[in-house]
């Protein structure tokens, strides 16, 4: 067995658009692991009805650590991947 853990950047806890249903626990040889990544925007604002925003790109890594592997592989495993949302002004 081995472990997750689900890193969010600090830019993106300091945004506090996102929070994460688990964000580290035990993985198993099979065993499939669902993270939610639930993303709550601020109430938009419009100027005479049209809705004006940027989409905004926020990283985040996932760590996996122990389980078994080849000897000459490392101990931790770091995948990156980026998370967005369109942000209303």
């Amino acid at each position: 067995p081995g472990t997750f853990e689900i890193i969010l950047s600090p830019e993106a806890i300091q945004s506090g658009f996102f929070a994460l249903n688990v964000d580290k626990g035990p993985l198993a040889l099979g065993q499939n692991v669902t993270v939610d990544i639930t993303c709550t925007l601020p109430k938009p604002r419009s100027i005479g009805g049209i809705f004006v925003g940027s989409w905004k790109t926020f990283t985040a890594e996932a760590v996996l650590k122990g389980g078994w592997r080849l000897p000459e592989e490392p101990e931790e495993n770091r995948i990156k991947f980026s998370i967005m949302a369109y942000v209303c002004l």
